[in-house]
């Protein structure tokens, strides 16, 4: 699919707010750093841009991404019941991997703690599109390896995958609330739902999966608000948003099909 030219657009407003339902059997999986102020935090508005085209996504993922294609493919998309099955499966075999989240700092290379505290420096400080370029850079160099080092090997950690899903979104929604440019908007968010993809793969608790879910519930709202009503990317966020939501609301109840 190719990527349009980027357009002005009218404002889009975020996405309306889920109601969470919160399992209650587990305690978070790790201690958060204090939040830094509100007033601290570069907003998506306030990123300047500098129009790079994004990469699209691969056709592999985009496959993925709206379920198109494997065994999570979809051939009723008016059968609520048949997206929301593909969904459970999805998200069941996502979770079934189990991967270790590796929280601390000696279950990590140097190199990789190096890199993940750089990244982290720079995303305080950072104004522009190009230096959130290199936060995420950096991020996807710790996690899938430095492409300009054929002996670099990955690290698949947790947090890593996290905010590089975030990171994609931020960059989608500078795109977005600044009017610039939906398609582009669009893309980054399919990279982030990608990634967040990544996320259910860990031995993590219920609450925290529960969280991960909403967050994709999220993304595929904001791509049905960056999309026209006529596209199939819409039609397919759609119903996505609505089965992913449904899977948490299922997994704050106790599942069975997640251990299934």
């Amino acid at each position: 699919m190719s990527q349009p030219e980027p357009e002005a657009d009218t404002e889009i407003q975020p996405p309306p707010q889920k109601t969470e339902k919160v399992p209650k059997t587990s305690e978070p999986d790790t201690k958060k750093e204090p939040p830094q102020e509100e007033s601290e935090l570069l907003k998506p508005e306030e990123l300047e841009l500098d129009r790079e085209v994004p990469e699209a996504v691969s056709s592999e993922d985009y496959q993925l991404i709206y379920l198109l294609s494997g065994p999570y493919l979809i051939t009723d998309w008016d059968s609520q019941d048949m997206v929301d099955e593909a969904v459970r499966n999805l998200i069941r075999d996502q979770w079934q991997h189990q991967l270790p989240p590796r929280f601390q700092e000696n279950e990590r290379t140097p190199e990789a703690n190096r890199k993940i505290y750089e990244a982290s420096d720079l995303e305080k400080s950072m104004k522009t599109a190009w230096e959130l370029r290199g936060v995420k850079d950096l991020r996807e160099d710790v996690y899938l390896g430095d492409p300009e080092d054929p002996e670099s090997k990955g690290e698949e950690i947790y947090s890593v995958a996290k905010l590089i899903r975030e990171n994609y979104c931020f960059y989608g929604d500078a795109y977005a609330l600044q009017n610039v440019s939906r398609a582009y908007a669009r893309t980054f968010y399919e990279w982030s739902i990608r990634w967040g993809f990544r996320t259910l793969e860990y031995d993590v608790t219920t609450v925290t999966l529960h969280s991960n879910l909403m967050i994709l519930v999220e993304r595929y709202d904001k791509i049905v608000l960056v999309t026209d009503q006529e596209s199939v990317e819409h039609i397919y966020a759609s119903k996505l948003s609505e089965a992913f939501q449904t899977a948490a609301d299922e997994v704050a109840a106790g599942a069975d099909w997640l251990y299934s």
